[in-house]
């Protein structure tokens, strides 16, 4: 027996069962998983995952994300996606691009989506019709099913015509 008022030796801490090499395999492969899945889910809408036929909406000089070409909110279309960012487009309907330099440089050549009513800025920006000024335009009818002007209002000083899309944009004056 030992000293008066001391305790025995405790008894040895029952021996931890591993989990099996494969539950391990398995927990990182789920973590893995979701923190990709995440990864997708934040950047579905940025525009450098924008592929040809999706819209885009601009919110600012170096913001643009896609969204469903239905909205009412939609600006662009995009026709085609260059690699490089020199801003070559080369399909015939289109009215800007926009691009991002580095590793993986990227231009994508966009055609305006125009609905009568639409106020744009003579550098394809879309623009509030209470601000246009006479050097900016107005959508006056668009024209589907055809490649024709005919159909034009008189006060129309520009008519762009989508090929592609069998439509013509009638402009007049922004203001």
């Amino acid at each position: 027996a030992g000293p008066p008022g001391a305790f025995g030796s405790f008894p040895a801490a029952p021996a931890k069962k591993s989990r099996p090499a494969w539950i391990k395999a398995v927990i990182v492969l789920v973590v893995i998983g979701c923190l990709g899945a995440a990864g997708w889910y934040l950047t579905r809408n940025n525009v450098e995952n924008a592929e040809v036929g999706d819209c885009i909406i601009v919110t600012s000089d170096t913001d643009f994300s896609i969204t469903p070409c239905s909205a009412a909110e939609a600006e662009f279309k995009v026709l085609s996606v260059e690699d490089g960012s020199t801003g070559t487009c080369n399909a015939p309907d289109v009215d800007t691009y926009v691009y991002f330099t580095g590793a993986a440089a990227k231009s994508w050549c966009l055609q305006l989506i125009v609905r009568e009513g639409d106020c744009v800025s003579s550098t394809i920006d879309r623009i509030d019709c209470a601000t246009a000024t006479s050097s900016d335009f107005k959508a006056l009818k668009v024209l589907t099913n055809t490649q024709s002007d005919d159909g034009c209002p008189q006060e129309t000083t520009l008519a762009r015509k989508y090929i592609a899309d069998k439509l013509v944009a009638c402009f007049g004056p922004g203001k």
